[in-house]
């Protein structure tokens, strides 16, 4: 409840910013299913889609006959890369990586453009090259997101970062098609998180490899480590030498880690040194093996490093290798010489001593510790990359994967396919038309060529002559004139194939000599009673009209002067007779078939049909009461 002085107690502003965050939830929740269906989305997805395919067309060098394939391809895996906060450009991207890499063209599966987006959001751009360099080691790209996820499991599973083991692995997978690592790409992945645990890279000991592999020079190497004072039995063995170089490089560093040891020591300030007797010694093994120069003192000391944590941690209990090595990773040496170790306990998270967060450990039930123990180890690549969104992009995420759920499938649908289609030939055919040969460049410049020389040609010594220009202007006319007919007469077919559009033809803007008149249309007068027949029209007449017929002629106007003459004049008393003779139309409607010359003889002879005839003739020499 609020208080009467205006402020809000805690009470009632924690409750209406729970309201008002429920409230704008289900906002973002209706306008994301809003948006799933919006024209504009769906039409922008469209366009992102068709024109992303069509880039990697090019690159293929393929017709657009396959696009239909690739746009299915690529949207299908939309939804799942945006819940891993990405989009439809990432998997365009990843696509274009894959063609670049391999050299070829390659569509890859929906799910694949899944894993290789997890791969690179958790080990950056290092993951496309993994992808090449394990396709050189003979391991596809469908494989390459599993032997990922086994390079990520070796790194976790020790506590060091998975970066920085995928990265030595890239670098140094060109081993696997000389050495034998056993498992194979988990095989190189242990050897590299190793590596990386003591700080070195798996190319400072390439050069014992390549010594321990040939016959002679293993030989020669096992006879300079004994002589100075290596007390590491497999180090000195030739034979043994060369089968851990041949077929297990993993095991032969190992070896060298552990003989590395005797070179270091903790001094009294708590830190670890190389011994002072023993730097010639080691600057001498270091030569022996072949190493690059410094590797093995960084080895001494982090492997001393190691076993001290090791020896001062008391494991109680059933603890696998790995999880004693993750352990004591999680510990490091603060001042004193005391290893602290941060993690999360009951009371929350606390900076502990070694030997207390083992305490810790041990009070833990047995569902508590599995579930601490598990929390550290490798989680599947898609996950972590989930995991690596915070709340709000996570929100986000999943509210953008409801927006996109139905415009990418439109995009990619053989329906939407076939409509581009169809609208792209048919803009192309419109964009031919000017292609004829009265529209060539050349043409063109011909005919323009010819108007300006005729044109100049008008003024000669001086003088103007106008049929020069009258001719000069009426042959561009008709260049123009018929260019444009032939032009249009194309697109109309092409218009109306594309659009189901019937065009006019504006060419009838345009007037030369030569130019066809159209036929009239046909137009119907209803309702006269006189009328004058025109071309191209017709009458449609009604019982009571009267139907006066005539041909325009030379006679025309002495029939039409003699109509309009009364039929008795007078002229100094004398009656004058004019006798006109006048076409008559009489309808007469007879009902039945097959009527006799006889029957049509008699009705004609009836005195109904000779008043009907009577009183027609008087209409028609009377103009209908028009005249007199």
């Amino acid at each position: 409840m609020g208080t009467t002085d205006g402020k809000g107690d805690g009470v009632g502003d924690s409750a209406k910013q729970i309201t008002d965050g429920i409230t704008d939830i289900g906002k973002r929740i209706a306008l994301a299913f809003t948006r799933a269906i919006d024209p504009v989305v769906i039409n922008n997805a469209i366009e992102e889609v068709d024109k992303g395919a069509s880039e990697l067309i090019v690159k293929f060098g393929q017709g657009r006959d396959q696009i239909l394939n690739l746009k299915a391809s690529m949207t299908d895996a939309v939804i799942e890369v945006t819940r891993l906060g990405g989009g439809f450009d990432d998997i365009l991207r990843i696509q274009k990586s894959v063609s670049e890499t391999l050299g070829r063209n390659l569509v890859i599966s929906s799910e694949a453009y899944k894993d290789l987006y997890a791969a690179q959001k958790v080990l950056g751009p290092m993951a496309d090259s993994l992808v090449k360099d394990l396709k050189d080691v003979g391991i596809s790209l469908y494989q390459s997101s599993g032997q990922i996820q086994k390079i990520m499991d070796r790194s976790r599973e020790i506590g060091v970062s998975a970066e920085k083991v995928g990265q030595q692995v890239s670098e140094n997978l060109s081993m696997m098609n000389t050495y034998t690592f056993q498992g194979g790409v988990d095989g190189l992945a242990k050897m590299a998180a190793q590596s990386v645990n003591m700080r070195i890279n798996i190319r400072d000991i390439s050069n014992t490899m390549t010594k321990a592999f040939n016959p002679e020079s293993a030989i020669e190497m096992a006879a300079s480590l004994q002589r100075l004072g290596v007390a590491q039995s497999d180090l000195l063995d030739p034979l043994r030498l060369m089968d851990l170089a041949q077929n297990d490089p993993a095991e032969l560093q190992n070896q060298i880690v552990q003989m590395s040891k005797q070179f270091a020591t903790l001094n009294a300030a708590g830190q670890f040194e190389i011994m002072p007797g023993a730097k010639r010694q080691m600057a001498e093994v270091e030569q022996a093996l072949g190493m690059t120069n410094g590797s093995l003192a960084k080895m001494a000391l982090s492997s001393a490093e190691l076993g001290d944590k090791m020896s001062k941690i008391r494991f109680a209990g059933d603890f696998t290798e790995e999880e004693k090595t993750m352990f004591a990773n999680m510990a490091e040496m603060g001042e004193g010489g005391e290893y602290k170790v941060s993690m999360t306990t009951a009371k929350g998270k606390e900076t502990l001593s070694m030997e207390d967060a083992m305490a810790e450990i041990e009070r833990m039930g047995k569902e508590e510790r599995a579930q601490f123990f598990e929390s550290q180890k490798p989680k599947d690549i898609s996950k972590l990359a989930e995991d690596q969104l915070s709340v709000s992009e996570s929100m986000l995420a999943s509210l953008m994967s409801i927006e996109r759920k139905f415009a990418y499938p439109v995009a990619s649908s053989k329906a939407n396919y076939k409509i581009q289609r169809e609208f792209k030939k048919g803009y192309k055919g419109i964009g031919d038309t000017f292609d004829n040969d009265m529209m060539k460049p050349n043409k063109i410049r011909t005919e323009l060529d010819k108007l300006t020389d005729g044109l100049e040609e008008t003024f000669t010594d001086g003088k103007f002559n106008f049929d020069k220009m009258t001719k000069t202007m009426n042959d561009f006319a008709l260049y123009v004139d018929g260019s444009f007919k032939e032009t249009w007469k194309v697109a109309q077919g092409q218009i109306s194939n594309v659009f189901g559009i019937k065009t006019g033809n504006p060419a009838d803007m345009v007037t030369t000599d030569d130019k066809k008149p159209e036929p009239q249309s046909t137009h119907v007068v209803e309702g006269v009673h006189d009328m004058i027949k025109m071309p191209g029209k017709t009458v449609k007449t009604l019982p009571q009209d009267s139907i006066f017929a005539m041909t325009k002629g030379p006679e025309f106007l002495e029939k039409l002067s003699m109509l309009n003459q009364p039929m008795n004049s007078s002229t100094n008393g004398t009656v004058n007779e004019n006798k006109n003779t006048h076409d008559i139309t009489l309808t007469i409607k007879i009902d039945g078939g097959n009527i006799s010359e006889s029957k049509v003889m008699e009705i004609l002879n009836k005195t109904e049909t000779l008043q009907a005839l009577n009183k027609k003739l008087k209409e028609t020499v009377t103009n209908n009461g028009l005249s007199v």
